[in-house]
């Protein structure tokens, strides 16, 4: 669940953009993933499957989409994430391109003059973007990182017959800490949060446990990585799930680790 105060979310976007203001829940937004989603996403069969994912830039919610799951459940510690959401559906419902081509005035604009919200949500995404560009000329300074080629979806035809403009179930909470999500899932894609709940030793047990929770039986965690698995992490989950590595060859035929899944004992 979510509380959105369209004025105070605005506010706090232009914070980032101007004074590069941050915290957990404002902060700044990926562009798009330089992960490897498609890779990582394809060594499970999603189709048919009640999925939960960090929502991030978007790209693992539509890839998801694009390979059938039944459902696709988001949740980010950071509120500003299910704004950008609506921004990509936007690009890809009317102007067939899977990222933005510009962060200007002129390209979001035209844009939005397209679109007509047919639902509270839509309409809560479409307010923030006309109230945040009454303020701003440009959102680049809002997002950072790029994006892996490997990730765009060419042919978008049956991506847009999947995206669910007026029914998105977005939960704004810090999955490593208490929550209200009774759902049940067959997989869940949480990217690198791992990474960032190491920092934080007295988290891992917690992020663990409600990963266990919210997954079915013999469902699947789908995880991404640059380099490797922490021991720390490894070694707790190992009690509960059995690990699985996804690795593809480099340059030089050395195997690289680009991502891993946990299945639920």
């Amino acid at each position: 669940m979510c509380i959105y105060n369209v004025s105070f979310d605005v506010m706090k976007s232009v914070d980032i953009i101007q004074y590069n203001i941050k915290s957990k829940k404002y902060n700044s937004i990926y562009s798009g993933s330089n992960e490897e989603v498609n890779r990582i996403i394809s060594n499970v069969d999603v189709c048919g499957k009640n999925v939960l994912t960090v929502l991030s830039s978007g790209d693992q919610a539509f890839h998801l989409y694009n390979k059938g799951a039944k459902s696709v459940d988001l949740f980010d510690i950071n509120k500003l994430t299910f704004y950008y959401y609506y921004l990509r559906m936007w690009c890809i419902k009317y102007f067939n391109s899977f990222y933005l081509e510009d962060y200007g005035y002129r390209y979001i604009s035209k844009l939005l003059k397209i679109v007509k919200p047919s639902s509270n949500q839509e309409r809560l995404a479409y307010d923030y973007w006309v109230q945040l560009f009454e303020k701003v000329n440009s959102i680049s300074n809002l997002l950072e990182g790029g994006y892996s080629l490997n990730n765009e979806i060419s042919d978008l035809n049956y991506l847009k017959t999947r995206i669910d403009l007026g029914n998105t179930n977005f939960n704004n909470i810090d999955i490593s800490k208490k929550m209200k999500i009774r759902k049940k899932y067959d997989i869940i894609y949480t990217s690198n949060i791992s990474d960032w709940i190491l920092q934080e030793d007295r988290l891992l047990d917690s992020y663990m446990n409600n990963l266990y929770g919210l997954l079915k039986k013999n469902g699947v965690i789908l995880c991404s990585t640059f380099s490797y698995i922490e021991s720390d992490e490894f070694e707790l989950f190992s009690d509960k799930f059995n690990c699985e590595l996804f690795t593809h060859k480099g340059y030089s035929d050395n195997s690289i680790l680009f991502g891993y899944s946990y299945k639920k004992k």
